[in-house]
């Protein structure tokens, strides 16, 4: 208990998780990190495809896995499973990230050390809010803050998930039984863990206002 107060997370403790299909080729990082180039950063790629479209990365902080499965809810596992970073960061393929990103995840993680999820805000591409959001920190998400969630606000404590052994339900997501709610889920089983839940009312990404499951990328 001791060393876990004690910890103070830094910025290469980030890994980001981004779930994509398709690709063989790294490019479609360059557009969400416009500030800097994407191998600075820790990165791990779920990359649902085929044998004829494999994803290979020479950089070594950009680890991919090729994955034969379907389903946005299992690329999700795939990530976590195969995270190493202490602070995780859902992603989709076509976010663009704020220069101080990081920053602000850290910042936030280390105010709230017992917090299994942190959540953040998220604008359009014309800077305007994605979506309704609280003017103030939340140091308890109710169900309604849950269900205004989306997954691309989330960052996780990779030992609280690892030891509750929590995960994405594979029956919800994208090319799934049920195509939306993965995320709600996910933290309701956080919650009802007892875990704690909170919101930091920073930017950290911006994202088209058009929802994934219209846009169709699993």
């Amino acid at each position: 208990m001791k060393e876990q107060l004690e910890t103070v997370y830094k910025e290469t403790d980030v890994e980001i998780l981004i779930s994509t299909m398709n690709k063989n080729s790294l490019d479609f990082l360059i557009p969400m990190f416009p500030f800097s180039h994407f191998s600075h950063f820790s990165i791990l790629i779920v990359n649902q495809t085929n044998n004829d479209q494999l994803l290979v990365s020479d950089y070594p902080n950009v680890r991919v896995f090729n994955s034969f499965e379907t389903g946005l809810s299992k690329s999700r596992n795939l990530a976590l499973k195969n995270a190493t970073g202490k602070i995780l960061l859902i992603a989709d393929d076509d976010v663009v990230y704020q220069e101080d990103f990081l920053s602000k995840i850290i910042t936030s993680h280390n105010d709230y050390k017992n917090a299994a999820a942190i959540t953040f805000s998220a604008i359009q591409k014309d800077d305007s809010f994605l979506k309704k959001y609280p003017l103030v920190p939340k140091t308890k998400l109710n169900s309604f803050d849950i269900f205004n969630t989306s997954s691309i606000e989330i960052t996780l404590k990779k030992d609280k998930i690892e030891h509750l052994e929590i995960e994405f339900d594979e029956n919800f997501g994208l090319r799934s039984a049920f195509e939306m709610g993965e995320e709600v889920i996910f933290l309701f089983d956080l919650k009802n863990k007892k875990e704690q839940l909170v919101f930091i009312p920073e930017v950290i990404v911006s994202h088209d206002s058009k929802t994934t499951s219209k846009k169709e990328v699993f």
